[in-house]
């Protein structure tokens, strides 16, 4: 990953919580530092598994 690149590893929400915008909210609020922070680029690998 490039020089002043950010990453979010992984980000889960329990299944009794989706369908909610919960998991939006999380990414948004987890944005915000990497962004005012001057992060010229950010990237996260997901998974979706449906049970």
């Amino acid at each position: 990953m490039p020089d002043g690149a950010a990453e979010l590893k992984r980000m889960a929400v329990a299944p009794q919580a989706r369908g909610r915008g919960i998991a939006a909210t999380l990414l948004e609020h987890a944005e915000k530092p990497p962004r005012l922070s001057g992060v010229s680029g950010a990237r996260c690998a997901s998974l979706v598994i449906s049970s």
